[in-house]
């Protein structure tokens, strides 16, 4: 498992590797990288298994060579299923004020991120009050929202004052 940091790749040490069968999919087995990024799961079960891996302001940029967030094997009944390489990028965060046309903050008002050229789905509560769809935060006493753990891309920002009106950015 390696990092990328400033464009170098680097040991992801600590980085959980954690493998999942079934459905509904259950761990079957997880370990921390070591210093150099190395991990070994044995034992895996024979037929499908995903891996995925995680690591604390990271996401999972490329799984066995592929761009993808999650890798899928076929595991023979020995238990091995091959060697499988993993790249996290570091995450970003969306942050910014919402205020009125004076400059005066609105606390308050819910905030939806989604991804350039994804339409924004509405925001609507569910049946206890919070909402479905695409992450959605609101505004604090400053008018402040943020947004962590990102993937890299190009974002749109929607906010909602009310019930019936809403803002595209």
């Amino acid at each position: 498992v390696t990092a990328l940091l400033d464009g170098d790749r680097s040991p992801a040490a600590g980085a959980w590797v954690v493998a999942s069968s079934g459905s509904p999919a259950r761990t079957i087995a997880s370990v921390q990288a070591d210093a150099q990024g190395a991990y070994r799961l044995a034992g895996l079960p024979e037929g499908r298994v995903e891996f995925t891996v995680s690591q604390r302001g990271y996401f999972t940029w490329e799984a066995g060579g592929a761009t993808a967030a999650t890798l899928a094997r076929a595991c023979p009944g020995s238990g091995s299923c091959g060697e499988a390489e993993f790249v996290l990028a570091r995450a970003s965060v969306v942050e910014g004020y919402v205020t009125d046309p004076f400059g005066d903050p609105q606390a308050g008002v819910a905030v939806q991120l989604t991804k350039t050229g994804e339409s924004p789905e509405p925001m609507r509560r569910g049946p206890r009050g919070g909402f479905f769809g695409r992450p959605i935060n609101s505004t604090d006493d400053r008018g402040y929202f943020r947004f962590h753990g990102v993937m890299p891309g190009e974002y749109q920002v929607e906010t909602q004052l009310t019930r019936f009106f809403s803002q595209v950015y």
